[in-house]
């Protein structure tokens, strides 16, 4: 390879036997440009020539260079349009409306970005559908104005839960939004709870009329509480009692059985033994909910031994201001032939009354009653206050929240005052925590689970009484 003179553009100028510099105006700059046959070597300079030791080469490329392969002006219409190695062939759907409600259902469900993957992925909706082909074979090409949807609304998207459906049809085939069960399940509670509280108000009117009926020996009753006791007595002939029957006899050895409402268990009746039986023209004894005819009446009568020894021994206890201030029983949901805990409570209350103790019976209606028309005051007299259906609170009055505060509040103010409190309920947690440490610590357990209550006859003389 020989030197020769580089082109007619480029002046050399040898300086000292040194090669000049390429110029591009005043600065120096350093070319090379290769050729399989030729090389230009030498000091060459564009513009105002300079001074320069360095040594620039030029050097002409090959036309197999791969610099020459690239050629920036290839028509591409003339390629053939190929599918990159190891892709499939297409399934020819692309851009369809088949595809976008593949491609939205599969982002929904996989895509954790989608802003609807909480819906659908988040609940655990799979897609399962390895192609938008599968898609196409399973339900065919997407109608106008359908969209894709699921059968089951909570199943995964996958062959034979999928359907083209409109917006109607989606819309009534949507999934309950959220809370939906929750909200069904409270209006169920309170539909449960607005029947029981039906059921329990009319026995607690049945209760307050029989009552008066027993008591008094000619009630005056209006005509809407005479008709409501014609259809009870029709119903459960209760109230009853054996003095009007001709075979009773007015005497010690032939004591009087009496029936009442069921308060506990809606529908069912009480009976009770009175002893003898008396009856006044008017008692002040019913406004604090005692039955006078109750009043001379031994408990065992109406009470097991042990039902004696816990209220003997709490009334003891009170007087010389030993122990708890309240009474709690429980576990009396076996009953024998109508001798509910709400009469043996009434029977202990008539008792209290005749042992000169002031005493007043009250049922849950009545508290509720009083608790709503503010008047706390009157549950915290200084007297044995007796709550024989504290029980029914939880169906009839547990859904007001309010409520069931003043109740707590009015208990908890009645033991911080040591007043003596006897009240029935099983479960007193149904009612919550703060009931549940109530009654737990701060007032004396009575467990009938294991007493046999008193057996009165099964069949009674009954005979309705006229009015």
């Amino acid at each position: 390879m020989h030197e020769q003179s580089p082109p007619d553009d480029l002046v050399e100028n040898q300086v000292n036997g040194s090669p000049a510099t390429c110029c591009v105006g005043n600065s120096p700059a350093n070319i090379s440009i290769s050729n399989a046959t030729q090389t230009f070597t030498g000091p060459y300079c564009l513009g105002n020539p300079v001074q320069s030791s360095e040594r620039t080469s030029i050097e002409l490329l090959e036309e197999s260079h791969p610099h020459n392969k690239m050629n920036p002006h290839t028509n591409k219409s003339d390629i053939k349009n190929k599918r990159g190695r190891g892709r499939p062939p297409t399934h020819g759907l692309s851009r369809t409306r088949i595809y976008t409600s593949y491609a939205e259902a599969k982002r929904r469900c996989e895509n954790p970005r989608s802003p609807d993957y909480p819906a659908y992925g988040g609940r655990g909706i799979l897609f399962r559908f390895s192609s938008v082909a599968e898609l196409f074979d399973e339900i065919g090409d997407r109608p106008p104005s359908m969209t894709l949807d699921r059968v089951d609304p909570d199943g995964h998207y996958e062959a034979g839960n999928v359907q083209w459906a409109s917006a109607k049809e989606q819309a009534n085939n949507r999934r309950p939004p959220d809370g939906f069960y929750q909200r069904k399940a409270r209006s169920l509670r309170w539909s449960w709870a607005s029947d029981t509280r039906t059921r329990y108000l009319e026995a607690a009117k049945h209760w307050f009329l029989s009552i008066r009926c027993l008591s008094e020996h000619r009630p005056q009753f209006s005509a809407e509480d005479k008709t409501f006791l014609e259809a009870q007595f029709a119903a459960r002939a209760v109230p009853n009692a054996s003095i009007w029957s001709e075979e009773y006899e007015y005497d010690e050895a032939h004591p009087c059985y009496l029936t009442l409402p069921s308060l506990n268990s809606p529908g069912s009746r009480v009976v009770l033994c009175a002893g003898a039986f008396v009856r006044s023209e008017s008692s002040p004894l019913i406004e604090r909910g005692i039955l006078a005819g109750l009043i001379e009446t031994p408990l065992a009568l109406n009470c097991a031994k042990e039902e004696l020894s816990l209220i003997n021994s709490f009334v003891s206890d009170h007087r010389s201001g030993n122990g708890p201030s309240g009474l709690r029983f429980h576990g009396c949901n076996f009953v024998r032939y109508g001798n509910h805990i709400e009469g043996r409570l009434l029977a202990m209350a008539a008792r209290l009354r005749f042992s000169n103790l002031e005493t007043r019976l009250l049922l849950a209606s009545q508290v509720a009653a009083l608790l709503s028309a503010g008047e706390h005051q009157q549950l915290l007299q200084r007297e044995y206050l007796i709550i024989p259906d504290l029980q029914m609170w939880i169906g009839a009055f547990g859904c007001d929240r309010l409520i069931t505060y003043h109740l707590h509040k009015v208990l908890s103010e009645r033991e911080q005052l040591r007043l003596p409190t006897v009240v029935y309920i099983e479960n007193p947690l149904e009612l919550g925590q703060e009931f549940a440490s109530l009654f737990t610590y701060r007032y004396r357990s009575a467990n009938l689970a294991n007493v046999i209550s008193i057996c009165h006859p099964a069949s009674l003389p009954f005979a309705p009484k006229t009015t």
